[in-house]
């Protein structure tokens, strides 16, 4: 297969790059805010709710997995399902996916990261250093994928040092009486605790968008996803363990991870744990988030649906460098906003969600539409269990949607009317275009008869 790959982007991500991007993009800020919020729901039974939690998620990665092994392509968020469901719900997608990423996903990285540095140097300003970090990642992915995944590599070896240290070090502090009440809350509990323990397993779905950028993706796609998730299982399943072993889980309850670190962990050995460990899970994810962010926007583009000056690919370093400064400049504008980051949080949380929907539909079109790429597909699964994956996943996505939609009427109605604003205005933007572009010859109701892709 050709070095060089659609839009001009280059094929230089190999089996361990991928790795280590889904492990960096899944192990997160989540890991280290949600556990806690998990252990006020289910109390000791955390190792279960974390065990029960990967189920649906691994369900969930079967259609991408398959998608990517039959037909890698670039921004598959978006080019899936435009080309094999529908051109509207791909773009509507991708713009609730947008402001997701503008007001959700980066402002949100970057301030925890502040936050967490607060706690060594309270006076940082979080504005400041916030727009410093976003600074950082967008500088680092301008300069090419290559070294934003080499970057990446590093800083998934210290995050797992870190956690690896929290692991080994609290295993001798565990005590079996702490298990002794496994439900105190209830069975019903853990399953309620299970539900918000998917949102950390998520992240490595974002692989769909690179396909363009790896080698030999057929294969390294599903690969790559089985051994992130693995080893993203392994890890949050021990970590649990230790973090209601150590003492009682009422202490831990609605407590970042950090609080029962401190129970076994100090001096430097603590700061390591919480800049290594907590700190770069967020860099991780922020940097990861700034390599595959774009891909979809760059198909969105090809499509004549956006301008295509923001899709241009530097000959030199092969980015979208004028797209990656315009999520910059979103971003820089979301921190300087003065906005919660509860708000940032919700948002992210539902364009993360949306996108996946019109995704996981094109996995189930597939094999009709495209009979031929499904059984040259070096991972053919079964169309039955194609069909759970994908129920399962809309079901539970929809669920946790309304959840958040609910959240966020009662933290800001602002927040919320400015949510239904902007997608009755992709919803106008795209017909508008549609017309426009159907007057110019090019209708775009035409993409789901081009599937060379």
């Amino acid at each position: 297969m050709s070095e060089k790959s659609v839009l001009g982007l280059k094929r230089v991500l190999g089996l361990k790059e991928l790795v280590a991007i889904e492990v960096g993009q899944t192990v997160g800020a989540g890991v280290f805010a949600m556990t806690g919020i998990a252990i006020g729901i289910c109390g000791a039974a955390l190792p279960l709710a974390y065990a029960l939690a990967v189920i649906p998620v691994a369900l969930l990665m079967l259609p991408l997995a398959f998608l990517g092994a039959a037909i890698p392509t670039v921004g598959g968020n978006y080019t899936y399902p435009s080309r094999l469901v529908s051109p509207m719900a791909a773009f509507m997608g991708i713009w609730i996916y947008a402001i997701g990423a503008f007001l959700g996903f980066f402002p949100l990285y970057a301030v925890t990261m502040v936050e967490y540095l607060k706690a060594f140097f309270p006076d940082m300003s979080v504005t400041l250093w916030a727009v410093i970090f976003l600074t950082v990642f967008y500088v680092i992915n301008i300069f090419g994928v290559r070294l934003a995944a080499q970057l990446q590599g590093i800083f998934v070896l210290i995050l797992l040092s870190a956690l690896v240290l929290y692991i080994t070090k609290g295993i001798p502090a565990v005590s079996l009486d702490h298990f002794a009440d496994f439900m105190p809350l209830g069975g019903l509990s853990v399953l309620s605790a299970a539900a918000l323990l998917t949102f950390p397993y998520l992240g490595a779905n974002a692989v769909i968008e690179l396909g363009g950028e790896i080698k030999n993706p057929a294969r390294n796609i599903p690969v790559s996803l089985v051994i992130s998730l693995s080893l993203v299982f392994i890890i949050y399943v021990v970590m649990s363990i230790v973090t209601v072993g150590v003492t009682d889980w009422t202490f831990c309850a609605d407590q970042p991870l950090t609080e029962s670190a401190r129970v076994f962990l100090s001096g430097g050995v603590f700061i390591y744990f919480v800049v290594g460990g907590a700190l770069l899970a967020i860099a991780t994810t922020l940097n990861a988030t700034f390599m595959w962010g774009t891909k979809s926007l760059m198909i969105v583009g090809r499509d004549r649906l956006m301008p295509q000056l923001l899709t241009r690919v530097n000959d030199r370093f092969g980015t979208p460098h004028y797209l990656l400064t315009v999520i910059w400049l979103g971003a820089v504008a979301a921190v300087v906003s003065g906005l919660p980051i509860e708000a940032f949080a919700i948002y992210a949380s539902i364009g993360g969600l949306v996108v996946f929907i019109p995704v996981l539909l094109a996995a189930i079109v597939l094999p009709k539409k495209l009979p031929d790429r499904y059984e040259a597909s070096p991972l053919k699964i079964p169309i039955w269990l194609l069909i759970v994956s994908v129920v399962l996943g809309i079901v539970l996505f929809l669920g946790a949607m309304v959840s958040l939609f609910a959240e966020l009427i009662q933290r800001s109605m602002f927040m919320t009317w400015f949510f239904v604003f902007w997608v009755l205005l992709g919803i106008g933007y795209y017909l508008a275009m549609k017309a426009r572009l159907k007057g110019q010859g090019f209708d775009l109701s035409n993409l789901t008869q081009d599937v060379d892709f």
